[in-house]
């Protein structure tokens, strides 16, 4: 496992922590449905996973500023956002290898307890602090939380498998073919160009060491000048 999929797996799970609902619905609507996807990966991102996905992360976004909704820290709503930050860590790194998805597992389940507890404390100790309201803090929490799953999708995109990028590779190719024989007529006349460079350096420091040793008790009498200013 490389580190792109596992920071995106760990920032996923962070922002799982922060809001249940919009790790998985980021997943869903990142990207469309491909062969390359495991099999609940094209399953989230097919039409009916994608409008359940948006539909949660909407109603957790509106349920998490009303007075009624339960703390994140309770025993059923922690266990609820470890799970999902366990399921979504498995997803981002889209891979069938168990060993992958394990690690990924567990960095999401890391993330999400980060950003569970975080959340959590930020959301009580500013309120307090600054005796205002809750529903800013709790936008601008949606905002950090929107934030930082652009970054874990833009960033650290998913890694495209080698038959896709061998397009493109080969499409440059006739072009680095054309430039070569300019790049090997050029050869000669740099190489004839070293032995003018090496004689020349020899004059270039015998006239630049006098002009240093010249210059210097000016700059000397000039640093001593604007010190006793």
């Amino acid at each position: 496992m490389t580190a792109a999929p596992a920071l995106r797996s760990f920032v996923l799970g962070v922002v799982t922590g922060m809001r249940s609902q919009l790790g998985v619905a980021v997943l869903a609507w990142s990207e469309p449905a491909s062969g390359r996807d495991t099999r609940a990966l094209r399953l989230l991102r097919s039409a009916p996973g994608r409008g359940l996905a948006g539909v949660g992360a909407a109603v957790e976004l509106v349920a998490d500023k009303l007075p009624s909704t339960p703390s994140r820290l309770e025993p059923q709503a922690l266990a609820f956002r470890l799970l999902a930050g366990a399921g979504v860590g498995a997803l981002a790194a889209n891979s069938t290898d168990r060993r992958t998805v394990g690690v990924a597992s567990a960095l999401g389940v890391a993330g999400a307890a980060a950003g569970t507890f975080a959340g959590a404390y930020y959301r009580k100790l500013l309120p307090a602090r600054t005796h205002t309201p809750d529903l800013p803090w709790a936008v601008g929490e949606d905002v950090v939380a929107a934030g930082l799953a652009a970054t874990a999708i833009k960033v650290w995109p998913e890694p495209r498998p080698w038959w896709q990028r061998a397009p493109r590779a080969l499409a440059r190719a006739p072009r680095a073919v054309a430039r070569a024989p300019r790049a090997v007529a050029r050869a000669p006349r740099a190489v004839a160009r070293v032995p003018k460079a090496v004689a020349g350096a020899p004059k270039a420091m015998a006239q630049a060491v006098p002009r240093a040793v010249v210059r210097a008790p000016r700059a000397i009498a000039d640093t001593v000048t604007s010190r006793r200013r």
